[in-house]
């Protein structure tokens, strides 16, 4: 098939465009998530509600412009406890981790807002988890002050985050190149 120059100078950029392209979507969701309000967020704190209440046993309620309130836990999940960043950057790494393959030519939209899907299912775990986790230690009477509490959540962030990004580059590693599976 003949392609005339300009052709082939944008089939050469459009593989060529997605770290670009990640980079943007990701500073542009940075930005939103700093004037995002409660409501905005509801589509990670929703669930994570739901997942912290699933696993304790205890009921929740919204309360009005502070957060998700669970008053036998003594905790409110609000805006900051949203994960929007871990969201962000697990996205970001898990489509990095596609960018980084040799053939690149299969880097489609649908792979970056599979990775999007992936980061948005680990980030509700995973800070699901950081809540159940701090609420377990406070049950065992010790007291976290915001300096600890911000600890630990990083700290379990870095670790699934490392964890994650080893399991979904060792499955590329491994399995065989698109294009070779339609041969």
């Amino acid at each position: 098939m003949y392609r005339t120059p300009s052709q082939r100078i944008i089939a050469g950029l459009i593989p060529n465009a997605w770290p670009l392209v990640l980079l943007c979507a990701a500073l542009l969701l940075k930005w939103w998530s700093t004037s995002a309000s409660l409501e905005d967020l509801t589509f990670l704190l929703g669930p994570i509600a739901r997942i912290v209440s699933a696993f304790s046993g205890e009921t929740w309620s919204i309360a009005e412009g502070n957060g998700y309130l669970f008053p036998a836990l003594g905790i409110v999940i609000d805006r900051s406890c949203s994960g929007i960043h871990f969201l962000v950057v697990s996205w970001a790494t898990f489509a990095g981790l596609f960018l980084l393959r040799k053939d690149k030519s299969r880097i489609r939209s649908r792979t970056v807002l599979l990775m999007a899907a992936a980061g948005y299912a680990l980030t509700v775990v995973v800070n699901s988890g950081r809540i159940l986790s701090i609420v377990r230690v406070q049950q065992m009477g010790i007291t976290l002050g915001p300096t600890q509490h911000e600890a630990f959540g990083g700290l379990l962030y870095v670790i699934v985050l490392c964890l994650a990004c080893l399991l979904l580059d060792r499955h590329l590693r491994h399995s065989p190149p698109p294009h070779a599976l339609l041969a």
